[in-house]
């Protein structure tokens, strides 16, 4: 009897251990299916949110162009051109008068370009745009700009202004979009 007994705890053992290794083995199996079938929802996923984001960045558009003897054909037109980006630095810092005391205003201004104006001539201008824009958000109120709303008036005037300036100075408006990345008020 005595010598049964670790013969049962080693089967014991044995048991366990084979258990082990063939829930192991399942569970690498079930893993790897699952890694392996979401991986193509994935790059779909991804394509398509691609497509929404810029559905004509990778695509090229096709135009009717019509010659002389009057027929038409089709002719490869440019896509999209990409934007281009430029960041006022250091952030804009203004006061802003309010009701029952002097607040402040801080925002981070990124300009767009998409059209032939390069990030180098928005640089050439930046001390320029800057001014004009710091001379805008110090006079705007506080109880103006606390709003949704007034936070977008605020972004088309910043555009106007800025794109007045490209205007003046290099006879096209340049900058497509100003973009508020930041925007801090108290």
């Amino acid at each position: 009897m005595a010598e049964n007994q670790p013969k049962s705890s080693l089967n014991k053992i044995l048991i366990i251990l084979l258990g082990t290794l063939t829930f192991l083995c399942i569970a690498m199996t079930a893993s790897l299916f699952l890694l392996i079938k979401t991986q193509p929802q994935e790059q779909a996923a991804a394509a398509s949110v691609s497509e929404v984001v810029a559905p004509n960045a990778a695509k090229e558009v096709k135009a009717e162009v019509v010659h002389a003897e009057g027929a038409k054909s089709e002719k490869e037109a440019p896509a999209n051109p990409k934007p281009q980006f430029y960041k006022l630095k250091p952030a804009i810092v203004v006061n802003v008068p309010a009701i029952d005391k002097t607040r402040y205003l801080q925002v981070d201004v990124e300009l767009m370009a998409r059209k032939g104006t390069s990030v180098e001539t928005i640089e050439a201008y930046g001390p320029l745009i800057r001014n004009d824009l710091i001379t805008l958000f110090s006079n705007e109120k506080y109880e103006d700009i606390a709003t949704a709303e007034g936070k977008e008036q605020l972004r088309k005037k910043a555009l106007e202004a800025v794109q007045r300036i490209m205007k003046k100075n290099t006879g096209d408006v340049g900058v497509d979009q100003v973009l508020f990345t930041n925007f801090v008020s108290q």
